[in-house]
C-alpha cells in the first residue's frame, strides 16, 4: 500500500529548461535563492548546457520513496561523455525544453550529441525557437525516441511553466 502511495506522489511532466552554457541562471537573473538543481556545482563549461529544474522531492523525503523516485528518474542529459550528467529525468514525462536562449544550431547540435539523446521523448521549443528550427532537420535524427513536440510561448518557456494541454 505505501509503495502506490508513493508512485501516486510522483510529480507530472516538468519542463526541464535548457540554456547555453554561458547564460544566467534563475538565481542569477532575479537575485532570488535558489537550490542547486542536483547539489553538484554549475560549470559552464563547452557542452555543459544550465537547468534550474528542482529535482524531485521525493529523492530526499526517505529511502523507500527515493527508491521509488529513482525507478522513473535517473540523471541524464551528459553530452559526448565530456561531462556527467546533472540533471534527474523521467524520459516518458518530462519535457526538455529549448528556449530563446539557444536560437542557433548549437541547441540542436548540443541535445543531439546528449548521450541519451535517444531516449528523449519530448521536446518543448519557445515560438521564437520553432521559427528558426534549421531547414535541415538531420540534427534531429538523434532524437529517435522523439514522441512529443510541443511549441510554447515564450514567455510561459522563460517562467518553466509546461501548460496543462502537454500532461502525458
Amino acid at each position: 500500500l505505501r509503495q502506490l502511495i508513493w508512485e501516486e506522489a510522483l510529480p507530472g511532466p516538468r519542463m526541464l529548461l535548457l540554456r547555453p552554457p554561458d547564460s544566467q541562471s534563475l538565481e542569477e537573473q532575479t537575485g532570488e535563492s535558489t537550490t542547486l538543481t542536483t547539489g553538484a556545482p554549475r560549470h559552464r563549461g563547452r557542452g555543459r548546457w544550465r537547468c534550474d529544474a528542482r529535482p524531485p522531492s521525493m529523492l530526499y523525503v526517505n529511502g523507500e520513496a527515493r527508491a521509488t523516485a529513482l525507478r522513473h528518474y535517473q540523471l541524464g542529459l551528459a553530452v559526448d561523455g565530456s561531462s556527467q550528467p546533472r540533471v534527474y529525468v523521467n524520459y516518458q514525462r518530462d519535457f526538455i525544453g529549448l528556449s530563446e536562449g539557444m536560437m542557433d544550431l548549437t541547441a540542436f547540435d548540443m541535445l543531439a550529441h546528449a548521450d541519451d539523446a535517444p531516449r528523449i521523448q519530448n521536446l518543448a521549443l519557445a515560438n521564437f525557437m520553432a521559427a528558426v528550427i534549421p531547414r535541415d532537420l538531420s540534427v534531429l535524427e538523434t532524437l529517435s525516441g522523439l514522441k512529443t513536440v510541443a511549441v510554447i510561448r515564450s514567455e510561459l518557456m522563460a517562467g518553466g511553466i509546461l501548460p496543462p494541454v502537454c500532461e502525458v
